[in-house]
């Protein structure tokens, strides 16, 4: 929720994502690991019939903190305080308690200009954010939902053409591995091919593209959440995450090998109009 990866140390996973650092095709691990963060402590049930509704004002807030978080390194913190207000003023009865701590949390990293993240690397605001991102998903009533799964190594349920429009992507991580889901486009005026593009390392490919929004999952069963507005063209569709990177309860380690869309972890996106 607060965030797109251990998020935070995944992530970009998420702090809400999280600010990655470094590469934005492999957001760190760290990033990874807010996007996770927000969601909760402990992986929530499938919501019963019954459930809360919540209310317009926190489905809105809740996409705009994804959004601040989804296509920038480094936050706006005006943008996202406002957004994390109108989160906590409207937070669900369900979740209050749960939101209410990872905005906590996040506050206490903006307190220090994004200068330490330790408080967001904790596994427990990894499985809180992740409980956050699926219980909006469930009952905010968002159009254009999608539900993608990330597996070793490969994506399934991304659609390779959508029509342009708002969408709303919830990540659930099937592997063993920490996993993203970036969705990216070239600059303006570039004019290297997607395949060449590939081949470099995440942080010279990331110099080639706009992220337009980012989603991450540090364990499997966590999720990750993203908001994007797509509008006609060619995107690439990607997990830059090196080889060797993980997260639990007992800690995180980043991996130092290649990024995972070395090994097939990519498609492309089609949008029409």
């Amino acid at each position: 929720m607060l965030v797109g990866a251990g998020e935070l140390t995944v992530q970009r996973t998420g702090i809400i994502a999280g600010s990655a650092q470094g590469d934005p095709m492999n957001r760190s691990y760290r990033t990874v690991a807010i996007l996770a963060g927000v969601a909760g402590f402990g992986l929530l049930p499938a919501p019963p019939a019954s459930a809360t509704t919540p209310e317009p004002s926190f489905c809105n807030a809740y996409r705009e903190i994804q959004r601040v978080f989804g296509s920038s390194d480094q936050p706006d913190p005006q943008a996202l305080a406002a957004a994390m207000d109108a989160a906590d003023a409207s937070a669900p009865s369900d979740i209050a308690a749960t939101i209410h701590r990872a905005t906590a949390t996040v506050r206490t990293v903006l307190a220090n200009n994004f200068q330490d993240f330790a408080p967001m690397e904790a596994f427990d605001f990894t499985k809180a954010t992740s409980d956050i991102d699926g219980w909006a998903f469930d009952h905010c009533t968002w159009p254009n939902k999608l539900s993608v799964e990330a597996h070793d190594y490969h994506f399934v349920g991304m659609p390779t053409q959508l029509t342009a429009g708002d969408y709303t992507i919830l990540l659930t991580n099937h592997a063993e591995d920490a996993h993203e889901l970036t969705i990216a486009r070239m600059k303006a005026g570039e004019t290297m091919s997607w395949a060449d593009l590939l081949k470099l390392p995440g942080d010279q490919a990331r110099e080639h593209l706009e992220i337009v929004a980012h989603a991450s999952s540090s364990a499997s069963g966590l999720f990750g959440f993203a908001s994007a507005t797509l509008t006609p063209g060619e995107y690439l569709v990607v997990c830059g995450i090196p080889f060797g990177t993980v997260t639990g309860p007992n800690g995180s380690h980043v991996g130092n090998g290649p990024p995972h869309y070395s090994e097939g972890m990519s498609q492309m996106l089609t949008v029409v109009p």
